[in-house]
């Protein structure tokens, strides 16, 4: 079924009749959607606080570590395509469920072994859970709350997500010492049994939202969601959003989730402690951020020009942590909270991509840029070949590859570089004015007729 022309006027008069109550729930329904996005990002972080235990473990070198990393984003990565299809045609709460579920089971598995393989296995059920986690609480807030709130939402979202690892920097290392890895693993999996109790009593299926009833949300087909996605990918404005996305993201995916601790160790010789705490300042600036750039955004009614000056910034902060040395610990986390709330811009991509596209695929659209920006976690394994390539001392201590501070300065690298293209790639982007685009929905519309 296609979205009528007149959608954006039902939904405004739909809008305007919601009661108090009505809005408390649902923005409490987005929270719990944030909060699954939170806690499989506290799993997903959990390698970059315990990497010396698993490569200790698992008898790995920063490569494989690298390698076991990646495992989580080759099941995130190309499960976006399919997440969107599935939460458009059949919405969030029993995916949501399923979701939380695979990834207690993995987290359980990876924590159960010391056999690599198992181990990947684990992480690989991760990233398929977790896959479900940020479009579901994207949907959830296209279903349960009016347009117009649906940048500064996905700020709110990214915010409650940015929670997990921002805990998990200042607490996981903590755990780690005290209780060992494979226990604290154990214990992340039981708080996720816990989520999965709350979603089933408190997520209503999306019937039950005021504005499904008032506007009639259209649901498509199984197979007009998935020619709706195959249409999205063939165009280019897409891929531009995605490169922005995936550019913007390698902070937390390179920096903050894998490789951001030991380089504040080795460069600026932080004991493993301050340093999580320093690498979470990522987080909270991201955190921080993003709810400002999404109102910032709607006030000037753009979005190109937040993006093309947050990413200039954040290269230049970005830089500053790489390639300075010396730096005290405030000078650092100054820095590097500064580089996450400028990254925070990157939030930007999710609205835009859905106001290139019909509602009825709106969790497809933002599953198509999330997808493109987890393949950021490949940069994961480059960067870790990176280091062993140009490893020329070959220190092991106490088992553990030990590498140098010219060694991680070359490899993240990559980061600045990314970043400052991003500058250049926002002027290939169509400029929205925050409002759906009529001229990308009427080109919708016209295919869904041919059809």
């Amino acid at each position: 079924m296609s979205d009528h022309p007149t959608n954006s006027a039902t939904v405004s008069k739909a809008n305007k009749k919601l009661d108090s109550k009505a809005i408390f729930y649902a923005w409490f329904v987005c929270g719990l959607g944030a909060l699954f996005y939170g806690y499989e990002f506290y799993l997903r972080i959990l390698p970059s606080v315990m990497t010396q235990d698993l490569m200790k473990a698992f008898g790995l070198s920063a490569a494989s570590l690298g390698g076991l990393s990646t495992f989580y984003y080759l099941a995130y990565t190309p499960m976006q395509a399919a997440v969107g299809v599935l939460m458009d045609r059949y919405g969030p709460r029993r995916l949501l469920l399923f979701a939380v579920a695979a990834c207690v089971f993995g987290s359980y598995l990876f924590a159960s072994t010391t056999t690599v393989s198992i181990a990947e296995f684990g992480r690989f059920l991760v990233g398929f859970g977790s896959a479900f986690a940020f479009v579901g609480a994207m949907k959830l807030a296209t279903i349960w709350l009016p347009r117009e709130r649906f940048a500064f939402a996905a700020g709110l979202i990214t915010t409650i997500g940015m929670l997990g690892p921002i805990i998990g920097d200042n607490t996981l290392t903590f755990f780690v010492n005290r209780y060992g890895w494979q226990n604290t693993i154990f214990i992340a999996s039981a708080l996720g049994v816990i989520l999965g109790i709350l979603i089933v009593f408190f997520i209503q299926p999306r019937s039950k939202s005021p504005l499904s009833r008032k506007m009639r949300l259209h649901i498509p087909s199984l197979w007009g969601a998935i020619a709706g996605l195959g249409r999205l990918i063939l165009r280019k404005e897409m891929w531009f959003i995605g490169f922005i996305g995936c550019f913007l993201f390698l902070l937390v995916a390179l920096f903050g989730s894998l490789w951001g601790i030991p380089f504040l160790e080795t460069t600026h010789h932080l004991s493993n402690v301050r340093a999580g705490q320093i690498n979470s300042l990522i987080y909270i600036g991201w955190a921080v951020g993003g709810p400002i750039v999404g109102l910032l955004s709607n006030k000037i009614n753009r979005r190109r020009l937040p993006l093309f000056v947050g990413s200039i910034l954040a290269a230049i902060t970005v830089s500053a942590v790489i390639y300075l040395p010396g730096l005290s610990d405030v000078s650092l986390a100054v820095l590097l909270f500064l580089s996450g709330a400028f990254c925070s811009v990157q939030i930007l991509v999710f609205p835009i991509a859905s106001e290139l596209s019909p509602l009825s695929l709106s969790a497809t659209s933002v599953a198509l840029i999330n997808m493109f920006t987890m393949f950021g976690g490949a940069v994961q394994w480059v960067a870790g070949l990176l280091l062993v390539h140009f490893d020329i001392n070959h220190a092991v201590i106490n088992g553990v590859h030990v590498y140098s501070a010219a060694d991680y300065r070359i490899a993240l690298s990559i980061l600045p570089v990314s970043i400052a293209l991003c500058a250049v790639i926002v002027w290939f982007v169509p400029e929205t004015y925050c409002k759906q685009v009529k001229e990308y929905i009427h080109k919708h519309h016209k295919h869904q007729a041919k059809q």
